[in-house]
């Protein structure tokens, strides 16, 4: 029983003690992460790019994820095969025909609602542009967008 006292007592402590070096600080309470290493310097600061949007095709059996390059359109796919040196390995699909980089916008993906459909459709959300992408001879390929 005492064991249980004890501890609500030191945790208090420390509380109250983080508060009031922090008060006569007047550093923030929120606690900083220098895991992340210095702050980038000019080079290295954000170039225009969203990043990347990630979605998995309806199918079931379909063991692919897509993605898109949220700014350019880009779309390309991988799916994890067993076959490889000891727990299998990664297949990555290179953007084919259409599915290359696309005027600069704003992209995403959609999977359909068919159960058996393995492609993706790739959206602008700034034209309201679809196109429907697949992978096809080891390329993800791209309809128009319309």
């Amino acid at each position: 029983m005492q064991r249980f006292i004890l501890f609500p007592s030191a945790l208090m402590a420390l509380v109250a003690a983080t508060i009031s070096l922090h008060a006569a600080t007047g550093e923030p309470s929120e606690p900083t992460d220098s895991s992340r290493g210095p702050a980038p310097d000019s080079s290295q600061r954000d170039t225009g790019s969203q990043g990347y949007e990630f979605a998995a095709p309806a199918s079931t059996n379909a063991d692919l994820i897509y993605r898109v390059d949220r700014t350019t359109g880009e779309v390309g796919a991988c799916r994890f095969s067993p076959n490889g040196p000891t727990i299998g390995s990664t297949l990555c699909f290179p953007a084919g025909e259409g599915a290359g980089p696309q005027p600069e916008s704003d992209y995403g993906l959609l999977s359909s609602n068919l159960a058996t459909a393995n492609g993706i459709l790739r959206v602008d959300r700034n034209t309201g542009g679809i196109s429907a992408c697949y992978v096809l001879n080891e390329r993800v390929v791209c309809t128009a967008p319309r």
